[in-house]
Order: C-alpha cells, then structure tokens, then sequence
C-alpha cells in the first residue's frame, strides 16, 4: 500500500506521463477538475499535486482559469573549458558565449553594462584588492532565443583598466577582454573555478524569470597571469533548468 500523501501520487502519475513523452513541452495538462475527475481526489489534492510539479520547475501555471502546461525548457551546454582556450578566442568573430550559442543553432544576444562599482569580499580577495577599492564591472544579461540564460558579471582590477583602457568603455570588444589582457602580457596560465548550488535571489528570480523551486549554478571563474595575479573575476549565475556544465581534463592533469 502506497503511504504517501494522495497529491504526491497524482505527481508522481503525472511525472511518468512527463517522463515518458506523453506530455510534451507546450502540452496543456488536465485542468484540476479535470484530474480531479481523473483520480478520484477532491479538487485540493488536484491543485496541490498541480502546484507541486509548478515548485519543481516541470510545469507552469498559466494564471487564474487559464490551466497548467507543460514548461518549454531546451537547455544548452556551457563549455566551461573549451571556452577559456586560446586557439578558440582567436578563430571567433564575436563573443565566445555567443558563438557557442550559435554554434548550437540558437539565437543569442547580449545586453551589456559598464561600471565602476566595489567588489564583494570574495572578489576582492580573489583580485587581490580591498574591499572598498573600485573596481570596473562588465555586466552581461545573456539571452537566448529572446529568453534570460544567464547572468554574467565580470570585475577587472585598476591595473587592467590602465593597461586596456577599453576595458572601461560600454561596448563590446573584440577580440574580447581576455584576448586583449593577453596582448598586454597577461594570459592567462591557469585558471581556478569555484561552482556553487543555491536558491536565486529575487532579483534574480525576476531578471532570469526563474520559476518556483528552480536552483542556479554560480560560477566564479578567476584567471591568474604567469605572476599569479589574478586578470579578472568573473560570477555567471545558472538557471539550473537551462543549462548543463561540461569540463574537459587532460590526462596530463589528472
């Protein structure tokens, strides 16, 4: 006999109709009255179980009376090493990210902002500055399809700054700050990711459009020069529900 709660089994009998390609992305699920009828559960359960599947990020409500339908997600890859390779930046006519994207038959876009402003205390200490010493913040909204993928945030150090003025200005480069950094003796010879799971803000929510019970991947990524100076740091937040992350290493690494 199944002890769970009857709205878990009606989730967990919708769950398999997702799963199995019953329900497909854009599908309209039975509305509650409709399920309700369905399994023999009052109209309640029908919703809770309904709600449950809209936490879970599988479905979306479509308002009051207007139903329940199946969410229309088609997530990409981040290619988290393949992004960072010399030869690659160099072969690419605009922004890596965008390649990718394009790369995958997708239409990316990038809504750009430049600033000055101070970094948080993780920043700051990967960038070996203090915490109240400006710093120059390259502020990516990254959309694909039309649709909020990513926010990607990066920091430059003073130094940087004055050695690419460019750096500074509200526009995109090309061939991309990392490849000017590189030009101005700073390549990057290692690189030290840190990736965290956890709840968006809600700043974060609204920006991204991230629905209920979806987690993002935040990704610091910090770049260090032959000297073991950090060129920059940079925090991309991950809808969870958007994108997959793949990391190559070679056998002379591991």
């Amino acid at each position: 006999m199944d002890t769970k709660p009857r709205y878990e089994q009606v989730a967990l009998s919708l769950r398999a109709r997702l799963s199995s390609g019953e329900l497909r992305p854009g599908d309209r699920l039975p509305s509650e009255n409709q399920l309700s009828a369905e399994t023999g559960v009052s109209r309640d359960v029908a919703r809770k179980a309904l709600q449950l599947l809209v936490n879970e990020g599988l479905i979306e409500s479509l308002g009051r009376q207007q139903g329940y339908r199946v969410r229309d997600v088609q997530p990409l890859t981040y290619h988290a090493t393949r992004s960072e390779l010399a030869s690659r930046r160099r072969g690419a006519t605009a922004d890596i990210w965008m390649t990718d994207v394009m790369e995958a038959g997708r239409r990316p876009a990038i809504a750009l902002s430049v600033y000055m402003d101070k970094p948080s205390s993780e920043v700051a200490d990967l960038l070996g500055v203090k915490p109240n010493q400006q710093v120059a913040v390259r502020r990516r909204l990254r959309l694909v399809d039309d649709q909020a993928y990513a926010i990607s945030v990066a920091h430059f150090p003073k130094w940087a700054v004055e050695k690419v003025p460019s750096l500074a200005n509200p526009a995109d480069l090309q061939p991309g700050p990392a490849a000017l950094l590189s030009e101005a003796g700073h390549e990057p010879v290692r690189i030290m990711d840190r990736i965290r799971l956890r709840m968006p803000t809600p700043d974060e929510r609204d920006i991204l459009r991230i629905p209920p019970g979806v987690p993002v991947a935040e990704h610091v990524r910090a770049p260090y020069d032959e000297h073991g100076t950090a060129v920059r740091v940079t925090v991309t937040v991950l809808p969870g529900d958007r994108w997959t992350l793949e990391y190559e290493v070679s056998p002379r690494d591991i």
